[in-house]
């Protein structure tokens, strides 16, 4: 089943809750359930947080000692939020529009309020693992039991097929080595207790930016019993990828853990991008990351920028989560995208052309930085059978190969239900 209710030429409505895994298997609507705009519950945030000399005093304000703040961090700030200014006025034009377009002429808004609650749960009390701390005692466990084979810097990791795997995994089975389930049917795997769905022709592996060699190749074993083959892993016709990017406030909160953006380069993107393919980058809205992106790590990868995508934040109501002029947040993310060359004696496939400029406008998720499933707006621009890969995954999909700390995270089945969402909503809006 689609996400897509509404499609035209500024982009699409999504109803994330439609993405089937398999086997009825998705994540509840009630997930996505954002009922109103978060400009009240900011404003209070921002008061609470505010130092005593920027809020309300309660009284006389007038003995409030004020900090001093350098003349050169004030010009850095200014500096910093007129080129954001910038940019969110060279596009906030054609935002607004596309909004119009996609919320007031769709007719899918206001979307239904109960859609899923009553079925599942939206994940808000689930206990996650912790997959950070687990990665770091599976590095001390692997590294004794492949004592010798981590003197190869180039060793591959092995293909562990999910049926020959116990139901129970341990942490050295999970972590630095290819898990995949090669059938048309979900299957699940019991972690400390947890249970998680790994989708048909799924295939993830969880590791960090110290083992990228391991996304490069890895041992195929058919049998148990027969001598394991190294092959080089198949090259990707479209590769997505969100990473950490640097944030005070997520540093603040402990939401997760930060790379140095120049961290990018090690991953061996180059290797991984077919001729003709395709890397997709969810950015910041900060100037600074998004001209790193292209100028510095498509140039590296012989990349070249051809489009330039927005994630439109709405409510159930079709109202912008944030105002689209507010100064401290945007009610948008930006994914950047680039395109490897042809070989010269190639033939390309025959599909449509990627369009440089499109909307994805749906309700975010109740948790932290999950963006848009991808598959349903992407899948005219690629071949039929194309290789897909997320790097920085926080979930696993049908036909998609996953990389990251946390590939399992929102696969428990805490955050799913299983059911049949066609009642949910009626038959989706004829294309514009």
């Amino acid at each position: 089943m689609s996400q897509i209710v509404y499609q035209s030429d500024f982009g699409w409505v999504l109803r994330p809750h439609l993405y089937i895994l398999g086997e009825a298997w998705h994540w509840p609507a009630s997930a996505f359930n954002v009922l109103d705009p978060y400009t009240a519950r900011t404003k209070q945030h921002v008061s609470e947080a505010l130092p005593v000399e920027q809020g309300d005093a309660g009284g006389d304000a007038t003995n409030v000692r004020k900090r001093k703040r350098s003349k050169k961090v004030n010009s850095e700030h200014v500096n910093k939020q007129n080129g954001l200014n910038e940019l969110h006025s060279s596009i906030c034009h054609w935002l607004s529009e596309a909004h119009a377009n996609l919320v007031l002429h769709s007719g899918t808004f206001p979307l239904p309020t109960t859609a899923g609650v009553a079925d599942a749960s939206s994940g808000a009390s689930v206990n996650d693992l912790d997959f950070i701390k687990f990665r770091e005692l599976a590095d001390i466990a692997y590294s004794s039991k492949h004592a010798l084979e981590l003197e190869e810097a180039d060793q591959p990791c092995g293909v562990v097929p999910v049926d020959d795997v116990s139901r129970e995994l341990d942490i050295s089975s999970l972590y630095h080595q290819f898990i995949s389930n090669d059938s048309d049917e979900c299957k699940t795997l019991v972690v400390f207790g947890h249970s998680f769905i790994v989708p048909p022709h799924a295939v993830f592996l969880m590791s960090d930016l110290s083992q990228t060699h391991l996304l490069r190749s890895r041992n195929v074993k058919a049998h148990p019993s027969a001598v394991c083959r190294t092959t080089l892993v198949n090259p990707f016709d479209f590769i997505l990828m969100d990473p950490p990017w640097p944030n005070k406030s997520v540093r603040r909160a402990g939401k997760y853990q930060e790379i140095d953006i120049y961290d990018l380069f090690r991953l061996p993107l180059k290797h991984l991008i077919k001729p003709g393919g395709y890397l997709a980058v969810w950015v910041t809205n900060k100037p600074k990351f998004q001209r790193f992106v292209r100028d510095k790590l498509f140039s590296a990868c012989g990349l070249t920028f051809i489009a330039e995508w927005y994630w439109l934040k709405v409510t159930l109501k079709g109202e912008w989560v944030v105002d689209l002029d507010s100064l401290h947040r945007k009610p948008y993310e930006v994914l950047i995208i680039g395109r490897a060359q042809y070989a010269s004696n190639s033939h390309p496939d025959p599909v449509a052309s990627l369009p440089i400029r499109r909307a994805i406008c749906s309700v975010p998720s109740k948790h932290h930085s999950r963006k848009p499933l991808l598959d349903d707006v992407i899948a005219p621009y690629l071949p039929r059978d194309a290789q897909k890969l997320e790097i920085f995954a926080r979930n696993l999909l049908p036909g998609w190969t996953s990389w990251g700390n946390e590939v399992l995270r929102f696969n428990d089945v805490q955050y799913l239900t299983q059911s049949t969402p066609e009642g949910y909503l009626a038959p989706p809006t004829e294309m514009g």
